[in-house]
């Protein structure tokens, strides 16, 4: 094995030790959300837990993103460290919001405004939160699918509070950044 791809497994190797914690949060919350919600309209405690624990995850990649990752882009000169490093925390932004935007669809789908939508299985509505995630995470915004109530509507703007809090970060530590190839 070359140098080059020892540094690469190096850097891979640390910059997801460093990720664990985040990624771990939102697996479970996703594995939680899809087997244990009741899919029926909730109490209003319930959906006061979900977005509870919606900021908790935001709190936990924030802290991630902005304490643990600032010294890893010091340390590395290559392309596909930066590029790694800003896809795994774009996954966690838009995988931490499929999740809470499934949760709510679940405990009452008047939450969101969905155009041609017959959800078939729990896997169609979290493949439609991962959409819409997505969509909203792109800022592009197609209009097929719209947060309908106030805990939707919190949702969206805290993921897109997350987005430009990443854009920041990246150009803040841009300073950091000398690649190498």
């Amino acid at each position: 094995m070359s140098d080059k791809k020892r540094e690469h497994l190096r850097f891979f190797k640390k910059l997801f030790s460093r990720a664990l914690p985040s990624i771990t949060a939102v697996f479970l919350c996703s594995i939680l959300y899809y087997w244990f919600l009741p899919q029926q309209p909730a109490h209003e405690w319930l959906l006061l837990l979900l977005m509870g624990i919606a900021l908790f995850k935001i709190a936990i990649i924030v802290h991630f993103v902005y304490n643990r990752l600032g010294d890893v882009l010091g340390e590395s000169h290559y392309m596909l460290h930066i590029l790694g490093l800003f896809g795994l925390v774009i996954a966690l932004n838009v995988f931490t919001f499929t999740a809470d935007y499934f949760g709510l669809y679940l405990l009452d789908p008047a939450h969101f405004d969905i155009k041609n939508f017959e959800p078939n299985s729990r896997f169609h509505i979290y493949f439609q939160s991962f959409y819409f995630s997505l969509i909203s995470y792109s800022t592009v915004g197609l209009g097929d699918m719209t947060p309908a109530t106030f805990y939707g509507k919190i949702l969206v703007m805290l993921e897109i509070g997350l987005y430009f809090f990443v854009i920041l970060f990246g150009t803040a530590h841009i300073n950091k950044i000398n690649i190498k190839d």
